[in-house]
């Protein structure tokens, strides 16, 4: 292109591309006083300690205690950690003796070792053959022990038992390989190719292993017949393909 046709088209743009940055600039609103233009986006936000109120910007008092939110909504302000808001200011939190303020809110809690009672901590004071829980706010009883009214009574644990600690029940379950009978702890028998099951406290409490089958009270052995294998639960046999089951054997599918 020639230089003599280049050049104005060069100008031509230019004052295309500054007439469209002024428009743009001319039509961003421009912020009112004691507030400043986004730093993302368009738009403007007012500065601390001023809020929006009709299109300006207005000041307001934030009370003693409290930080300014910024926010649009609400008072525009919030109380510092230990303070809580009270009509348009903000109140000590009176925490009792022997509590702490909790990270998040206007709430406190009681130390380790002591529970809330009428808005003051009290000592836990767990009785004999007692301590205290893993959250330290109540107590409660030694393995072999279990609560009666405020102290701890010791579990009386049968022969092939051991305690618990629960607080429901007899407080004592039987060894494995044994059953509970009333109050005392019987041995069931296993049967020959068996084993224990790991919870045997109901129903037979065993098992058949692998390539036996429970036949009454005992394991009787599964039969594999030719062209099958035992199946995935160990306790039956299944056809080889394209083998299928007919009675105790297997055998091969009729042509069509």
């Amino acid at each position: 292109m020639p230089r003599s046709f280049a050049l104005p088209l060069i100008l031509a743009l230019s004052a295309l591309l500054v007439a469209q940055a002024c428009f743009a600039i001319a039509g961003d609103e421009a912020p009112p006083l004691n507030a400043h233009a986004k730093r993302y986006g368009a738009g403007w936000e007012c500065d601390d300690g001023y809020r929006e109120v009709g299109g300006s910007c207005v000041v307001f008092a934030v009370p003693e205690n409290a930080l300014p939110t910024g926010s649009r909504y609400g008072p525009g302000w919030e109380c510092r950690r230990g303070f809580i808001q009270r009509d348009s200011g903000c109140a000590e939190i009176a925490i009792p003796a022997n509590a702490c303020l909790v990270l998040d809110g206007p709430r406190w809690r009681c130390e380790r070792g002591y529970r809330s009672l009428d808005d003051q901590c009290v000592e836990i004071n767990p009785p004999q053959n007692a301590h205290l829980n893993d959250y330290g706010d109540e107590w409660e009883c030694d393995r072999g022990y279990r609560a009666a009214g405020g102290s701890c009574e010791p579990i009386v644990v049968p022969e092939n038992a051991y305690a618990t600690n629960a607080s429901r029940g007899d407080g004592w379950r039987c060894d494995r390989g044994f059953r509970q009978e009333g109050s005392v702890c019987k041995a069931f028998e296993l049967p020959e190719n068996a084993f224990l099951l790991s919870d045997n406290s109901y129903g037979p409490g065993w098992s058949c292993d692998r390539g036996y089958r429970r036949t009454g009270e005992r394991c009787e052995k599964v039969e594999v017949p030719p062209n099958a294998f035992l199946s995935f639960g160990g306790d039956d046999w299944r056809c080889d393909r394209p083998y299928r089951k007919q009675n105790k054997r297997c055998v091969l599918r009729a042509r069509e």
